[in-house]
């Protein structure tokens, strides 16, 4: 898990909570790495035509930029609504939206985003399409979870200078913890790079594409660092992660190029290339396209046109 946690370069943003009053149907904006914790009432999270029932202590995160909305967990249905203005503004400055209604039939939690190294989030995206939900009192889930729960309650609730940053550590472990539990949940014969990274030997390759893709990988040296014999490496990469070594370094190697690409350094093609071990730029560019249906010129020229996503960006308040 350690493995894991230095890989995806985490990095948790409590923007605040939300207090909500029956009947409710409140649209959330849109980002990469949204999360939700139930703090108390029963409440539904409507995502691709699916629903999904919350109860206090659910801890939620949303890998994918999926547009979702919570609704009250009552008969009485209202129609999707977006924030408003003023919702919006009461947010920024003091981390929280509370609604009109019956609030006995409401809810409360919280919410913020996690921030990953974007081409680790791309991967991991890759594994997790649908909402992980955890519930930290659950009989399977880590005993010390729930002492942590009670701290993150008592810290929003007094509102002590600090109280933000110490509950964004915590949701780091919640996430980090939801994640352990639904790699142990996996059947045996699910194939993914995040489980892979349980095997030491594998785990140590996948270190070494993932921190350092401008080498000369071939699957020899590959399977050197494992420690194996070539073939077994291989079948055993093949089985762990669903992909040839090869494969999972190109693909690494682009969703790095991509970041490169766009990250305001204003980077050539030949020095991005360069960057993520290509020494052909015919095999970079024709692999890039594959991935991403464009060069990367033009994946680039679009993406400096793009305004970025709207966000809650809050007002720091500790």
């Amino acid at each position: 898990m350690s493995s894991l946690v230095s890989f995806l370069r985490l990095r948790g943003d409590l923007y605040g909570r939300l207090v909500l009053a029956a009947p409710f149907n409140l649209r959330l904006p849109s980002e990469v790495g949204h999360y939700l914790l139930v703090l108390s009432g029963r409440v539904r999270l409507a995502m691709s035509g699916t629903e999904h029932v919350l109860v206090p202590s659910d801890f939620v995160f949303i890998p994918s930029s999926d547009s979702f909305s919570l609704l009250s967990d009552t008969p009485d249905r209202v129609p999707v609504r977006d924030f408003t203005e003023d919702e919006g503004r009461a947010y920024q400055q003091r981390g929280i939206i509370r609604t009109e209604g019956d609030e006995k039939q409401g809810c409360e939690l919280l919410s913020g985003c996690f921030h990953f190294a974007p081409h680790e989030i791309d991967l991991l995206i890759d594994q997790m399409s649908a909402p992980l939900i955890h519930n930290i009192n659950a009989n399977n889930s880590a005993p010390w979870l729930s002492s942590v729960f009670d701290v993150i309650n008592s810290e929003m609730s007094t509102a002590r200078p600090g109280s933000f940053s110490i509950v964004d550590r915590m949701l780091e472990t919640m996430l980090i913890e939801a994640l352990r539990h639904r790699l142990q949940a996996s059947s045996v014969g699910s194939a993914s790079w995040l489980r892979a990274l349980q095997d030491q030997r594998i785990g140590r390759v996948l270190h070494k594409i993932h921190f350092s893709p401008q080498e000369n990988w071939t699957v020899a040296r590959l399977a050197k660092v494992a420690g194996m014999s070539r073939s077994s490496f291989t079948t055993l990469f093949h089985t762990l992660t669903g992909r040839t070594p090869m494969e999972h370094l190109t693909r690494w190697r682009i969703q790095r190029a991509a970041h490169l690409l766009t990250d305001g350094q204003s980077r050539s093609v030949r020095e991005t290339l360069e960057q993520v071990g290509y020494r052909s730029e015919a095999a970079f560019r024709r692999q890039f396209a594959a991935v991403f249906g464009q060069s990367p010129k033009a994946y680039q020229a679009g993406k400096r046109r793009q305004r970025p996503a709207s966000k809650l960006d809050k007002t720091p308040r500790d």
